[in-house]
């Protein structure tokens, strides 16, 4: 029987790569066959020009035209197409990192909800011939939160990360594409608290597992 791809996404330390790992634990005990996959793969030679974008090799934000970083987002994936393709008819459940909705990044540079949703549209003919995902789940962190994470971590902002304002720009325009797609919305907070990891995992787990009905290896 063919997978399933369960694609989580979010902005920048939102919690996609430990929820997906939370989430492999979780269906290996319940016997699925499960891998996860991220995105994008630096060590490629498409995922290399991504990594050369976002250490800013290519000038800032404004430098280039959002066509051209969506591109090399996109070739990172295509390259992955096959590899994709064979897991899933394989009966693999693929846990992407990341994945097309990722692009919305590039989306969020548009000006003008006219112009911005065409070039949403562009971007979906863009991969359009990528399997496509079965569920995608949001976290939905606060980018304020996100940024603190980045400091306490230690981690260098790249591109993306370094402006506050633009991460909230593409927070919104997620919400607004889950609202529209029906995409499922995991809060990291309840209240002002920051929810805990099992917490989250626990909800992603219940959203998903309808997905995977007869499914199990």
């Amino acid at each position: 029987m063919k997978g399933k791809l369960i694609v989580l996404e979010g902005v920048d330390a939102s919690g996609k790569h430990t929820q997906a790992l939370l989430l492999k634990k979780n269906l290996d005990k319940e016997g699925y066959g499960t891998e996860i996959i991220a995105f994008p793969t630096y060590d490629t030679s498409m995922g290399s020009l991504v990594k050369k974008y976002l250490h800013g090799e290519f000038g800032d934000l404004e430098s280039l035209p959002p066509e051209i970083p969506a591109m090399l987002y996109a070739a990172d994936r295509m390259q992955h197409k096959q590899a994709i393709q064979n897991r899933l008819s394989a009966g693999k459940i693929l846990i992407a990192d990341r994945y097309v909705q990722s692009n919305l990044y590039q989306a969020a540079k548009i000006q003008g909800e006219q112009s911005q949703g065409a070039f949403i549209q562009w971007l979906k003919q863009l991969e359009a011939s990528l399997p496509a995902a079965d569920q995608v789940i949001f976290f939905n962190v606060p980018t304020s939160h996100a940024r603190k994470l980045m400091e306490l971590r230690g981690r260098k902002p790249d591109l993306h990360e370094q402006d506050e304002a633009f991460l909230e720009r593409v927070r919104q325009l997620y919400l607004k594409e889950a609202k529209r797609l029906n995409w499922i919305v995991i809060d990291g907070f309840q209240g002002n608290a920051l929810r805990s990891k099992e917490d989250i995992a626990e909800d992603v787990l219940r959203v998903v597992k309808p997905v995977l009905t007869n499914k199990k290896t």
